[in-house]
């Protein structure tokens, strides 16, 4: 894959684009302290067959840490989904596909009625609520939400903290190591100035944009997921009109299944793309 850079006003965006002649664009959005790179097994297998773009948002992955404080409210939900247009307003992506992992399905969710040319939403581990105080309700009480938003982490922190994304997997073992190093990288500041920024933000109600949308909707949620009660959310989605078929439990799989159960992953986004056609 080819990375490139675009300018923002706090600093740099990187990506990764692998082009094909395929009609169809699938950009992949990571979660909150992961990468594009937590994408780049499961590109392997969808490379020759999609043009792929996988995007690292502010303070992760290769993308720019932010330095100067007065752009700080970039890391926050609604910041991430300004980076997320901005970064479409500059690649000009047609007949496209997200696929948005966590807070990258937050950023697509409120991007959605804005949005030229995409084709579906695929949305994996991502809350989808009506109040900031309905998301934390939605997560399991032994959640470590605490570390989320903790600026400095020791060892045994971060490994705690990649437990909870990550179910460990024979499959494919490396995706713990994928996630343990993510989160190395993520900017401190970025836990900080989340966890500062939910309780002051007003939380744009996500389940009503869904209820207006006419975009074709998949989600895929992991049996293991560290942070979400994944039974309990498909009651929450099918109460709020999301179809039962839409939704799609992966078994021994977290809140990142791309990188505990890869294979069936790549299965979920291979059936939503051919019923695109």
């Amino acid at each position: 894959m080819d990375s490139k850079f675009i300018e923002m006003e706090f600093g740099r965006i990187h990506y990764s684009i692998s082009p094909t002649n395929h009609p169809y664009t699938i950009l992949f959005l990571h979660s909150f302290h992961s990468s594009a790179a937590s994408f780049y097994h499961i590109n392997n297998h969808l490379k020759n067959q999609f043009n792929i773009v996988c995007l690292d948002f502010q303070g992760h992955g290769l993308s720019s840490p932010i330095q100067n404080e007065k752009f700080f409210p970039f890391y926050s939900v609604d910041g991430t989904a300004k980076v997320l247009l901005e970064f479409l307003n500059h690649a000009n992506l047609t007949n496209f596909v997200i696929v948005g992992n966590s807070i990258g399905g937050n950023a697509a969710v409120r991007n959605l009625a804005n949005l030229r040319g995409v084709k579906g939403l695929i949305l994996v581990g991502s809350l989808q609520a009506k109040t900031s105080e309905q998301v934390f309700n939605l997560m399991y009480p032994k959640a470590p939400a605490d570390l989320l938003f903790q600026k400095n982490l020791s060892y045994i922190q971060i490994q705690k903290l990649a437990n909870a994304y990550v179910k460990l997997n024979k499959e494919y073992p490396q995706g713990f190591d994928q996630m343990v190093e993510d989160i190395k990288q993520t900017d401190p500041n970025f836990r900080k100035y989340l966890g500062e920024s939910i309780p002051k933000e007003k939380w744009i109600d996500e389940i009503l944009i869904l209820q207006n949308s006419t975009a074709p909707l998949m989600y895929i949620l992991g049996e293991d997921d560290g942070f979400i009660n994944s039974s309990e959310y498909k009651k929450h989605l099918i109460k709020n009109g999301i179809e039962e078929t839409c939704i799609k439990i992966l078994k021994k799989s977290g809140h990142c299944p791309h990188l505990s159960t890869p294979e069936e992953f790549t299965d979920g986004i291979l059936s939503f793309m051919k019923n695109l056609n």
